[in-house]
């Protein structure tokens, strides 16, 4: 008799989980923060790197997640740009840069998904 072979449902890839892209969205950040650091770049060109940078790193998460990279993004630059040793502040000009940080991030999120996914309707 003869048994029909089953064949396994493929797991999911570990990446298709929103924990592990953020996490991988973290470290692109991490590094583009690295880079600033040793390239030497001024505080408004590593603020614009880290903002850009982010930006096409959160495209990979959801809408509604993408602006937590700007807010991480803002904590980095914030604790190791502006201030030293991972000192957050609130003053005026830190909340006026986080809300940079948060809507730009999540801006340029929604035109790198816009322009590599382009909607059904806009396809013709």
């Amino acid at each position: 008799m003869t048994t029909p072979h089953t064949t396994a449902a493929p797991l999911p890839r570990m990446t298709e989980e929103a924990g592990v892209r953020f996490g991988i969205a973290v470290g692109t950040l991490v590094l583009a923060y690295l880079l600033t650091g040793l390239t030497d770049l001024g505080r408004i060109d590593t603020a614009l790197a880290a903002i850009i940078v982010g930006g096409i790193a959160a495209a990979a998460l959801s809408p509604l997640v993408a602006p937590l990279l700007g807010l991480v993004s803002w904590a980095f630059y914030t604790g190791f740009v502006e201030h030293d040793f991972g000192q957050l502040s609130f003053a005026g000009a830190d909340l006026a840069r986080l809300l940079a940080f948060v809507a730009l991030t999540a801006v340029i999120a929604h035109g790198v998904r816009q322009a590599v996914r382009p909607e059904v309707s806009r396809r013709g």
